[in-house]
Protein backbone atom coordinates (compact mmCIF):
# COMPACT_ATOMS: atom_id res chain seq x y z
CA UNK A 1 0.00 0.00 0.00
CA UNK A 2 1.64 3.23 -1.18
CA UNK A 3 0.46 6.77 -0.45
CA UNK A 4 1.83 10.11 -1.57
CA UNK A 5 0.89 11.67 1.77
CA UNK A 6 0.42 10.37 5.32
CA UNK A 7 -3.15 9.47 6.32
CA UNK A 8 -4.99 11.55 8.90
CA UNK A 9 -5.59 8.43 11.08
CA UNK A 10 -3.91 5.06 11.45
CA UNK A 11 -6.16 2.34 12.87
CA UNK A 12 -4.00 -0.27 14.60
CA UNK A 13 -5.34 -3.80 15.04
CA UNK A 14 -3.26 -6.10 17.22
CA UNK A 15 -4.03 -9.79 16.92
CA UNK A 16 -2.84 -13.25 17.92
CA UNK A 17 -4.85 -16.50 17.66
CA UNK A 18 -8.19 -14.74 17.19
CA UNK A 19 -9.54 -16.50 14.10
CA UNK A 20 -13.12 -16.44 15.48
CA UNK A 21 -13.17 -12.65 15.80
CA UNK A 22 -10.50 -10.97 13.66
CA UNK A 23 -12.60 -10.55 10.51
CA UNK A 24 -15.34 -8.73 12.43
CA UNK A 25 -12.71 -6.43 13.97
CA UNK A 26 -11.12 -5.59 10.61
CA UNK A 27 -14.45 -5.08 8.84
CA UNK A 28 -15.60 -2.72 11.63
CA UNK A 29 -12.56 -0.60 10.76
CA UNK A 30 -13.20 -0.87 7.02
CA UNK A 31 -16.77 0.36 7.63
CA UNK A 32 -15.58 3.68 9.06
CA UNK A 33 -16.96 6.75 7.28
CA UNK A 34 -14.64 9.76 7.28
CA UNK A 35 -13.96 12.90 5.28
CA UNK A 36 -10.22 12.13 5.49
CA UNK A 37 -7.91 9.30 4.47
CA UNK A 38 -7.11 6.57 6.99
CA UNK A 39 -5.10 3.37 6.96
CA UNK A 40 -5.55 0.07 8.80
CA UNK A 41 -2.32 -1.45 10.12
CA UNK A 42 -2.62 -5.04 11.36
CA UNK A 43 0.08 -6.40 13.66
CA UNK A 44 -0.31 -10.19 13.34
CA UNK A 45 1.90 -11.90 15.93
CA UNK A 46 2.66 -15.25 14.24
CA UNK A 47 -0.63 -16.92 15.18
CA UNK A 48 -0.87 -20.71 15.29
CA UNK A 49 -4.51 -20.81 14.13
CA UNK A 50 -6.16 -19.34 11.03
CA UNK A 51 -5.79 -15.69 12.04
CA UNK A 52 -2.95 -14.92 9.61
CA UNK A 53 -4.75 -16.45 6.62
CA UNK A 54 -7.84 -14.32 7.35
CA UNK A 55 -5.72 -11.17 7.64
CA UNK A 56 -3.91 -11.99 4.38
CA UNK A 57 -7.21 -12.47 2.56
CA UNK A 58 -8.61 -9.17 3.86
CA UNK A 59 -5.39 -7.32 3.00
CA UNK A 60 -5.54 -8.77 -0.53
CA UNK A 61 -9.19 -7.65 -0.86
CA UNK A 62 -8.36 -4.09 0.35
CA UNK A 63 -4.76 -3.38 -0.74
CA UNK A 64 -5.14 0.41 -0.64
CA UNK A 65 -6.56 0.43 2.90
CA UNK A 66 -4.94 -2.44 4.84
CA UNK A 67 -1.26 -2.84 5.62
CA UNK A 68 -0.51 -6.25 7.16
CA UNK A 69 2.60 -6.67 9.30
CA UNK A 70 3.04 -10.44 9.70
CA UNK A 71 5.63 -11.25 12.36
CA UNK A 72 8.18 -13.93 11.53
CA UNK A 73 8.10 -15.03 15.18
CA UNK A 74 5.86 -14.37 18.15
CA UNK A 75 7.04 -11.27 20.01
CA UNK A 76 4.26 -10.97 22.61
CA UNK A 77 1.40 -8.54 23.05
CA UNK A 78 3.35 -5.55 24.42
CA UNK A 79 6.15 -5.57 21.82
CA UNK A 80 3.74 -6.36 18.98
CA UNK A 81 1.68 -3.31 19.90
CA UNK A 82 4.76 -1.11 20.20
CA UNK A 83 6.25 -2.19 16.86
CA UNK A 84 2.90 -1.84 15.08
CA UNK A 85 2.47 1.61 16.61
CA UNK A 86 5.85 2.74 15.25
CA UNK A 87 4.84 1.47 11.78
CA UNK A 88 1.79 3.77 11.76
CA UNK A 89 1.95 6.90 9.62
CA UNK A 90 -1.15 8.79 10.77
CA UNK A 91 -1.42 12.12 12.52
CA UNK A 92 -3.66 10.31 15.00
CA UNK A 93 -3.53 6.65 16.00
CA UNK A 94 -6.56 4.58 17.02
CA UNK A 95 -6.26 1.14 18.60
CA UNK A 96 -8.36 -2.02 18.36
CA UNK A 97 -7.67 -5.50 19.65
CA UNK A 98 -8.46 -8.39 17.34
CA UNK A 99 -11.32 -9.81 19.38
CA UNK A 100 -13.17 -6.49 19.80
CA UNK A 101 -14.94 -4.31 17.22
CA UNK A 102 -16.23 -0.81 16.56
CA UNK A 103 -20.00 -0.24 16.40
CA UNK A 104 -20.16 3.41 15.31
CA UNK A 105 -19.14 4.01 11.66
CA UNK A 106 -18.30 7.63 12.53
CA UNK A 107 -16.04 6.79 15.47
CA UNK A 108 -12.76 7.77 13.77
CA UNK A 109 -14.29 10.98 12.44
CA UNK A 110 -15.66 12.00 15.85
CA UNK A 111 -12.39 11.34 17.66
CA UNK A 112 -10.23 13.09 15.07
CA UNK A 113 -12.56 16.09 15.19
CA UNK A 114 -12.29 16.11 19.01
CA UNK A 115 -8.47 16.11 18.96
CA UNK A 116 -8.47 18.83 16.29
CA UNK A 117 -10.66 20.96 18.58
CA UNK A 118 -8.73 20.19 21.81
CA UNK A 119 -4.99 20.66 21.17
CA UNK A 120 -4.26 20.33 24.90
CA UNK A 121 -5.39 16.67 24.83
CA UNK A 122 -2.81 14.00 24.08
CA UNK A 123 -5.54 11.40 23.59
CA UNK A 124 -9.28 10.91 23.65
CA UNK A 125 -11.48 7.93 24.41
CA UNK A 126 -15.15 7.01 24.58
CA UNK A 127 -17.50 4.58 26.28
CA UNK A 128 -17.61 0.91 25.34
CA UNK A 129 -20.11 -1.92 25.71
CA UNK A 130 -18.56 -4.76 27.68
CA UNK A 131 -19.92 -8.13 26.58
CA UNK A 132 -19.33 -11.14 28.85
CA UNK A 133 -18.98 -14.18 26.63
CA UNK A 134 -19.82 -16.64 29.41
CA UNK A 135 -22.91 -15.01 30.95
CA UNK A 136 -24.09 -12.93 27.95
CA UNK A 137 -24.29 -9.93 30.32
CA UNK A 138 -23.56 -6.42 29.06
CA UNK A 139 -22.52 -3.24 30.86
CA UNK A 140 -20.74 0.05 30.13
CA UNK A 141 -17.01 0.45 30.67
CA UNK A 142 -16.88 4.12 31.75
CA UNK A 143 -18.82 5.30 34.84
CA UNK A 144 -21.73 7.66 34.44
CA UNK A 145 -20.98 11.40 34.40
CA UNK A 146 -17.27 10.97 33.62
CA UNK A 147 -15.73 14.44 32.98
CA UNK A 148 -14.93 15.49 29.43
CA UNK A 149 -11.37 16.53 30.38
CA UNK A 150 -9.24 14.65 32.92
CA UNK A 151 -5.57 14.25 33.68
CA UNK A 152 -2.92 12.78 35.94
CA UNK A 153 -4.84 12.60 39.23
CA UNK A 154 -7.76 10.78 37.63
CA UNK A 155 -5.65 8.22 35.76
CA UNK A 156 -3.60 7.55 38.89
CA UNK A 157 -6.79 6.65 40.72
CA UNK A 158 -8.20 4.29 38.06
CA UNK A 159 -8.21 3.69 34.34
CA UNK A 160 -11.43 3.67 32.33
CA UNK A 161 -9.70 3.80 28.94
CA UNK A 162 -10.47 0.66 26.97
CA UNK A 163 -8.03 -0.08 24.16
CA UNK A 164 -10.80 -0.18 21.57
CA UNK A 165 -11.80 3.39 22.53
CA UNK A 166 -8.37 5.00 22.35
CA UNK A 167 -7.14 7.57 19.84
CA UNK A 168 -3.87 9.35 20.56
CA UNK A 169 -1.67 11.81 18.76
CA UNK A 170 1.01 10.30 16.56
CA UNK A 171 4.54 10.56 17.89
CA UNK A 172 3.65 10.52 21.59
CA UNK A 173 5.15 7.04 22.00
CA UNK A 174 8.52 8.54 21.04
CA UNK A 175 8.21 10.87 24.04
CA UNK A 176 7.45 8.09 26.55
CA UNK A 177 10.50 6.28 27.94
CA UNK A 178 10.52 2.57 27.08
CA UNK A 179 9.84 0.47 30.15
CA UNK A 180 9.93 -3.17 31.15
CA UNK A 181 6.16 -3.39 31.05
CA UNK A 182 4.42 -6.23 32.79
CA UNK A 183 2.22 -7.83 30.09
CA UNK A 184 -0.42 -8.43 32.77
CA UNK A 185 -0.80 -4.65 33.14
CA UNK A 186 0.69 -2.70 30.27
CA UNK A 187 -2.04 -0.14 29.51
CA UNK A 188 -2.49 1.59 32.86
CA UNK A 189 1.17 2.59 33.46
CA UNK A 190 1.37 3.69 29.82
CA UNK A 191 -1.58 6.05 30.31
CA UNK A 192 -0.02 7.40 33.52
CA UNK A 193 3.12 8.22 31.52
CA UNK A 194 1.04 9.90 28.80
CA UNK A 195 -0.67 12.11 31.40
CA UNK A 196 2.60 13.99 31.78
CA UNK A 197 2.26 15.09 28.14
CA UNK A 198 -1.29 16.44 28.14
CA UNK A 199 -4.93 16.05 29.13
CA UNK A 200 -7.27 13.18 28.33
CA UNK A 201 -10.50 13.90 26.46
CA UNK A 202 -13.67 11.86 26.82
CA UNK A 203 -16.53 11.55 24.32
CA UNK A 204 -19.68 10.38 26.09
CA UNK A 205 -20.84 7.99 23.38
CA UNK A 206 -20.75 4.19 23.07
CA UNK A 207 -18.74 3.39 19.94
CA UNK A 208 -17.15 -0.04 20.47
CA UNK A 209 -17.75 -3.50 21.91
CA UNK A 210 -15.20 -5.16 24.19
CA UNK A 211 -15.43 -8.92 24.66
CA UNK A 212 -14.80 -9.79 28.29
CA UNK A 213 -14.39 -13.26 29.68
CA UNK A 214 -13.91 -14.50 33.24
CA UNK A 215 -10.90 -16.54 32.17
CA UNK A 216 -8.99 -13.45 31.10
CA UNK A 217 -5.32 -13.18 31.97
CA UNK A 218 -5.71 -10.63 34.79
CA UNK A 219 -8.68 -12.47 36.29
CA UNK A 220 -6.54 -15.58 36.65
CA UNK A 221 -3.82 -13.77 38.60
CA UNK A 222 -3.95 -14.51 42.36
CA UNK A 223 -5.03 -11.50 44.43
CA UNK A 224 -1.72 -11.28 46.29
CA UNK A 225 0.09 -11.14 42.96
CA UNK A 226 -2.29 -8.47 41.65
CA UNK A 227 -1.55 -6.30 44.67
CA UNK A 228 2.18 -6.82 44.17
CA UNK A 229 1.99 -5.82 40.48
CA UNK A 230 -0.09 -2.70 41.15
CA UNK A 231 2.16 -1.61 44.03
CA UNK A 232 5.19 -1.96 41.74
CA UNK A 233 3.42 0.06 39.03
CA UNK A 234 2.66 2.85 41.52
CA UNK A 235 6.27 2.84 42.76
CA UNK A 236 7.50 3.35 39.19
CA UNK A 237 4.97 6.15 38.68
CA UNK A 238 6.09 7.79 41.93
CA UNK A 239 9.72 7.78 40.80
CA UNK A 240 8.81 8.98 37.29
CA UNK A 241 6.84 11.90 38.74
CA UNK A 242 9.71 12.80 41.06
CA UNK A 243 7.61 12.28 44.18
CA UNK A 244 5.22 15.11 43.27
CA UNK A 245 2.21 12.84 43.86
CA UNK A 246 3.76 10.67 46.57
CA UNK A 247 1.07 11.14 49.21
CA UNK A 248 -1.73 10.43 46.74
CA UNK A 249 0.07 7.39 45.34
CA UNK A 250 0.64 5.89 48.79
CA UNK A 251 -3.07 6.23 49.61
CA UNK A 252 -4.03 4.73 46.24
CA UNK A 253 -1.78 1.72 46.87
CA UNK A 254 -3.62 1.02 50.11
CA UNK A 255 -6.96 1.65 48.43
CA UNK A 256 -6.25 -0.92 45.72
CA UNK A 257 -5.05 -3.47 48.28
CA UNK A 258 -8.29 -3.08 50.24
CA UNK A 259 -10.46 -3.42 47.12
CA UNK A 260 -8.45 -6.42 45.95
CA UNK A 261 -8.83 -8.10 49.35
CA UNK A 262 -12.61 -7.75 49.07
CA UNK A 263 -12.46 -9.18 45.55
CA UNK A 264 -10.36 -12.07 46.83
CA UNK A 265 -12.95 -12.85 49.48
CA UNK A 266 -15.69 -12.67 46.85
CA UNK A 267 -13.80 -15.12 44.63
CA UNK A 268 -13.32 -17.52 47.56
CA UNK A 269 -17.00 -17.49 48.51
CA UNK A 270 -18.03 -17.80 44.87
CA UNK A 271 -15.84 -20.89 44.48
CA UNK A 272 -17.26 -22.37 47.66
CA UNK A 273 -20.78 -21.70 46.39
CA UNK A 274 -19.96 -23.44 43.10
CA UNK A 275 -18.60 -26.48 44.95
CA UNK A 276 -21.67 -26.56 47.24
CA UNK A 277 -24.02 -26.24 44.25
CA UNK A 278 -22.32 -29.16 42.51
CA UNK A 279 -22.62 -31.24 45.68
CA UNK A 280 -26.32 -30.39 45.95
CA UNK A 281 -26.81 -31.44 42.31
CA UNK A 282 -25.00 -34.73 42.94
CA UNK A 283 -27.16 -35.44 45.99
CA UNK A 284 -30.30 -34.58 44.03
CA UNK A 285 -29.32 -36.94 41.20
CA UNK A 286 -28.61 -39.67 43.74
CA UNK A 287 -32.01 -39.12 45.37
CA UNK A 288 -33.78 -39.36 42.01
CA UNK A 289 -31.93 -42.56 41.09
CA UNK A 290 -32.82 -44.12 44.46
CA UNK A 291 -36.48 -43.18 43.98
CA UNK A 292 -36.51 -44.73 40.49
CA UNK A 293 -34.95 -47.95 41.82
CA UNK A 294 -37.51 -48.06 44.63
CA UNK A 295 -40.36 -47.55 42.16
CA UNK A 296 -38.99 -50.31 39.90
CA UNK A 297 -38.85 -52.73 42.84
CA UNK A 298 -42.46 -51.99 43.79
CA UNK A 299 -43.87 -52.02 40.23
CA UNK A 300 -41.70 -54.34 38.10
CA UNK A 301 -42.35 -54.18 34.35
CA UNK A 302 -43.85 -57.22 32.57
CA UNK A 303 -41.11 -59.63 31.62
CA UNK A 304 -38.61 -58.24 34.16
CA UNK A 305 -36.97 -61.01 36.21
CA UNK A 306 -38.46 -61.20 39.66
CA UNK A 307 -36.33 -61.87 42.73
CA UNK A 308 -36.39 -65.54 43.84
CA UNK A 309 -38.46 -66.22 46.95
CA UNK A 310 -36.36 -67.42 49.83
Amino acid sequence: MQRDHPPKVSALIITYNQERYIEQAVRSALDQQTDFDFEIVIGEDCSTDGTRAICQRLAHEHPTKIRLIAREKNVGMVLNHRLTHFAARGQYIASLEGDDYWIDPRKLQKQADFLDAHPQCVLCFHNVIVYDRESNDEWLYVPENWPQITGLREILRESHINTSSLMMRGGVLDRVAERDENPLMADWPFYIALAALGDFGYIDEVMACYRHHAGGTWMNVPIDRQIEIVRAMYDVADRTLGGAQHELIESLKERFASIAAVEGARRTWKQRAIVAEKRIEELERGRRRAKLRQRADIHPRAGDPRPLSS
